[in-house]
């Protein structure tokens, strides 16, 4: 994989998000834009304007996976910038968040992953608890919203 230079004080950061169904992440990546500065990829967006097809179809998956191959492109050259970049869909799962922290180590790139509290009345199967052994920086993300807070 091509490295790229990185042309600031501290290394530009791949924020990951993580949260039970419907708590917020892309509200969280939004703000995450705006205050770092970064480039948000928000995949529903890539997806609807790309395919223009809802997130219940069956070849949503697929079609998920080659854009986010091709978002992942971009944001190396985003981080390459000196850019943070948020990739603005659930990591559920712990494959998922060692996978994309693994992309990100190997292009040169540090990962942070933000941890937002669950909202729904039950709880989401899917998600698995992000846990310290996973060698991720965790930011838990408040209630309040103000700005995310490292836990170590």
């Amino acid at each position: 994989m091509k490295q790229y230079p990185v042309r600031r004080a501290t290394a530009p950061t791949l924020h990951l998000l993580a949260s039970p169904d419907g708590s917020g992440t892309s509200d969280l990546a939004r703000e995450l834009e705006r205050s770092n500065p970064a480039v948000r990829f928000t995949l529903d967006e890539w997806l609807q304007q790309l395919y223009r097809l809802p997130d219940d179809d069956p070849g949503y998956g697929k079609l998920a996976e080659r854009c986010t191959d091709l978002i992942w492109d971009i944001a190396c050259q985003v981080l390459g910038a000196g850019v943070d970049a948020v990739l603005d869909w659930n990591q559920w799962s712990r494959s998922e968040r060692e996978a994309w922290q693994d992309r990100a180590r190997i292009a040169g790139f540090r990962a942070a992953l933000h941890l937002l509290p669950g909202r729904a009345e039950q709880p989401d199967r899917r998600f698995e608890e992000p846990c310290s052994d996973e060698e991720l920086e965790i930011r838990i993300v408040s209630p309040e919203r103000k700005l995310p807070t490292s836990l170590d």
